[in-house]
């Protein structure tokens, strides 16, 4: 008991684990970030080695058949925050490591809606169906994420926490409008008069971004994600999912293409008793914003035919943006 106590004082704080692409750690962000090795009490006594390898693992990002980044990752304590669906295909080995860890996505990456295709949707069941979010405990699902590196908040509503660089804070938390002010604040001071500001920025104040997102959330978000965790758990062909009894007369998804889960049926009852607790969260995030690896012409619009998950398109229109000209943190083709 007392070589437990001494365990839970010794190892570090929990922490963000952010997935970088390989072109980032290659460059310049292993200077900023890194490499985490295992806790010193690992070295103290074999008793302290067999406790620390049961809270944690060693996470070894490999490029090009070359270590290349490390981290010391314990699910009970830290958080796997990934900006990009994209990103996280290219990491492979997660099967062994999700038992019990709380993983960060951006909601708009995990959903298929009536706006755009089905590019994201399609890598998120790709990584579900190939076992990476396997005893995954609980998903924060991103509903906005805030580059902010100037802002400064007292110790009560700190995003950070100490020495962080990337901040997650539930919808639902109380300290939300305090944390959101100045940053509001900074984005008008940017324009040049007051019509300019009305006219770029997509909220008048805090609490009314909060309401939007909310509604957003109550609306079809929380649906959609569900019907997407649960679906991509079933492996019905196409062809079954109109004999089926899973499915209702139902319809959602871009062009209608989709039929909702009937979650009466016994099957679908035993998915979502095993389905991970999921929230909405606001994500803070003062890393610096990644390099596309190439140069590309960003589109104004959605456009399935180049290849775009049209991100930044689907969250102005849903009003789940700070300023519509604002792309920072909404940009997600960084492969």
């Amino acid at each position: 008991m007392k070589l437990l106590l001494t365990f839970v004082i010794a190892v570090p704080q929990g922490k963000v684990i952010y997935l970088h692409s390989q072109v980032d750690y290659l460059n310049d962000f292993y200077r900023r970030y890194p490499s985490f090795g295992i806790p010193e009490l690992s070295l103290v006594c074999r008793e302290s080695k067999r406790i620390v390898s049961k809270w944690g693992i060693g996470l070894r990002f490999c490029g090009f058949d070359k270590p290349i980044h490390c981290e010391w990752f314990d699910p009970r304590r830290d958080s796997i925050y990934i900006p990009s669906i994209h990103i996280f295909k290219r990491w492979h080995g997660w099967r062994k490591c999700m038992g019990g860890a709380t993983v960060i996505l951006n909601v708009l990456e995990t959903v298929e809606d009536q706006y755009r295709g089905r590019l994201p949707s399609k890598a998120f069941k790709w990584a579900i169906q190939s076992g990476y979010f396997e005893g995954v405990r609980a998903i924060d699902l991103a509903m906005l994420t805030i580059k902010c590196k100037g802002v400064s908040w007292d110790k009560e509503h700190d995003a950070y926490g100490e020495g962080g660089d990337v901040g997650v804070v539930g919808l639902d938390d109380k300290r939300l409008p305090t944390m959101l002010r100045p940053i509001f604040n900074d984005i008008r001071g940017g324009y040049i008069n007051r019509v300019e500001s009305l006219q770029y920025m997509a909220h008048r104040r805090p609490s009314c971004l909060l309401k939007r997102l909310h509604g957003e959330w109550d609306r079809d978000l929380k649906f959609l994600f569900e019907e997407q965790w649960l679906f991509s758990q079933l492996r019905v062909s196409k062809e079954d999912q109109f004999e089926s009894e899973l499915f209702t007369d139902i319809k959602f998804g871009y062009q209608d293409r989709r039929r909702a889960l009937n979650r009466e049926h016994d099957t679908i009852r035993r998915l979502i008793a095993k389905m991970p607790e999921i929230r909405p969260v606001i994500v803070f995030d003062r890393t610096p914003t990644p390099v596309p690896e190439q140069s590309q012409d960003w589109p104004n619009h959605w456009d399935n035919r180049r290849g775009y998950d049209g991100l930044e398109v689907v969250s102005n229109r849903r009003g789940m943006v700070l300023a519509y000209n604002i792309y920072d943190g909404r940009m997600t083709q960084f492969t």
